[in-house]
């Protein structure tokens, strides 16, 4: 039996994955997935929009945005793509029991022996672009004798599914492929090109001993893999099995107690092989069929890696309490099952002597509760913003999602003998949104604040520190920011507030030493 072998990519899977997610859409405007390099902000990956606006990898986002004013930028998570381009690798080992990552961003089968369980090797393919597409991913996918053959086809073919002919046709597929299908390097590619080499049929219509000599045996080889002379073997991926455990009643059961009895024997069934794994599950469901075979699936989430049973058991009992529609068993259950949908690998934290990790293990666990019982969607987390006007220094995420790693700014003033230590906020807990107009009133032409009238009082300026210039940066704001001189100042009171000084020269007056900007409270020491 001649082999077969099938290939998957994905020219767009970080943009295919955070649609699939946030299953929100720009209106069309170009998206692009920024990392940070020495401090730059560049580009990691690209939306179709943004690719067909010129885009390219590498790019800074000053750049980009200068060619593209609207554009958007989205943090890239590496570790978010690589989970879902192993969930990929899960739903294509359903058409095959050999199947590798090809990278970058692709998928490798070998489908000999397959083809006739899904009606013949064009509908397999059709089938699989399918359950792609329901995933929310665009992939190329094509055919061909060999796996370098596929590979081509797919990622330089001119059509999303190609089924190159079995037997002496399968050369005749890759003739009109790009001198690119090589992957040579680009030096290679570059001579071929400048020697009017353009398509694959130009290197299979000449003697390979020329090419050789040229270039090495490597291109050669490459060539031959493509049009099929030469064949190689798969190193197909061990995938894990599904972590899925059902328990069947002799006797239909509609009882709470008996429902949540049987529910917490899976889930500790399932909490042993997790730690046999060494991970921690981050989506469960739990399905229940009815005698008349109407099913009813609960889902939970957690923010980190679990496997205690107590908490899992915990979580379900609060996700069926809270259930607007509450679970109906009808004559009764005689199955549930428990699977685990989404696992994580599951790292064990040294204990220290200070309580933060005891703290962020709680924030968690309360968020777990509060999803359970409203819904993750309901719940609002701030996390870091990196941006230098202090309203966008934090930001809400929904879902309650966890940390991405990034830490609060710790704040350091400077010392009498010129250095940094810790001396308090400098940022004030509470600020005013939009800031709050104030009248300043000045007794000398100094720059410091005085006196100023704020909801029909007036304060005394005891103490000033500052000014602190903040200047939004000009390459990402839409609407331009005048310059801030930014001053902690405490009143006679003892009462302490931010207050800042807007104008294009906020730090210096006017010909005749008075100060005609306007002035702002932003913020309130607790």
């Amino acid at each position: 039996m001649a082999r077969r072998y099938l290939a998957l990519w994905f020219p767009y899977p970080t943009a295919d994955r955070w649609q699939h997610e946030h299953g929100a859409s720009p209106g069309g405007r170009p998206r692009v997935f920024i990392e940070r390099s020495r401090g730059t902000a560049r580009i990691g990956a690209l939306s179709a929009e943004a690719d067909a606006a010129g885009l390219t990898i590498a790019m800074t986002l000053t750049d980009a945005r200068a060619r593209i004013p609207n554009l958007v930028a989205v943090p890239m998570d590496a570790h978010a793509d690589d989970q879902w381009l192993a969930a990929r690798l899960r739903d294509a080992g359903t058409f095959s029991p050999a199947v590798t990552l090809d990278p970058p961003h692709g998928l490798a089968l070998d489908i000999t022996g397959c083809t006739h369980l899904f009606g013949g090797e064009r509908a397999l393919l059709v089938q699989l672009d399918k359950v792609m597409q329901a995933r929310g991913a665009r992939a190329h996918v094509a055919s061909g004798a060999t796996p370098d053959m596929a590979r081509a086809l797919s990622r330089f073919g001119p059509r999303r599914l190609i089924s190159a002919a079995s037997g002496a046709q399968d050369g005749e597929a890759v003739r009109d492929l790009p001198i690119d299908a090589l992957e040579a390097p680009p030096e290679a590619t570059l001579a071929l090109k400048r020697a009017g080499l353009r398509r694959l049929a130009d290197l299979m219509d000449r003697p390979s001993v020329l090419f050789t000599v040229r270039f090495g045996s490597t291109l050669v080889g490459k060539l031959n893999r493509i049009t099929g002379a030469q064949d190689r073997r798969l190193s197909p991926e061990r995938l894990r099995p599904p972590l899925v455990f059902e328990a069947r009643c002799p006797e239909p059961i509609a009882r709470d107690i008996e429902i949540m009895g049987l529910l917490d024997r899976l889930i500790a069934q399932a909490c042993e092989a997790l730690v046999e794994r060494g991970e921690g599950g981050r989506v469960f469901a739990a399905i229940f069929v009815r005698t008349d075979n109407t099913r009813r699936a609960i889902r939970i989430e957690t923010g980190r890696p679990q496997r205690t049973a107590a908490v899992l058991s915990s979580l379900f009992e609060k996700k069926l309490d809270a259930l607007a529609d509450p679970l109906d068993p009808g004559f009764g259950f005689d199955e549930i099952r428990l699977e685990v949908r989404r696992a994580e690998a599951h790292t064990t934290t040294q204990v220290t002597l200070d309580a933060h990790h005891q703290q962020d293990d709680g924030i968690s666990a309360l968020l777990d509760r509060l999803a359970a019982r409203f819904g993750r969607l309901a719940i609002h987390t701030l996390t870091p913003g990196d941006a230098h006007l202090p309203e966008k220094t934090q930001r809400a995420v929904a879902g309650g999602a966890s940390r991405d790693g990034s830490a609060w700014p710790i704040p350091t003033r400077a010392n009498t003998a010129g250095t940094t230590a810790h001396a308090g906020p400098s940022r004030p807990c509470r600020l005013f949104e939009p800031p709050q107009p104030i009248d300043m009133q000045r007794l000398t032409h100094t720059a410091e604040p005085e006196r100023f009238r704020w909801r029909r009082l007036c304060h005394e300026v005891r103490r000033a520190e500052g000014p602190e210039r903040i200047v939004a940066p000009w390459w990402t704001s839409a609407a331009p920011v005048r310059p801030r001189d930014y001053w902690r100042i405490e009143t006679g009171d003892g009462r302490r507030y931010w207050l800042f000084r807007e104008g294009d020269d906020a730090a210096g007056a006017d010909a005749d030493g008075a100060h005609d900007d306007r002035w702002f409270l932003h913020g309130v020491f607790a």
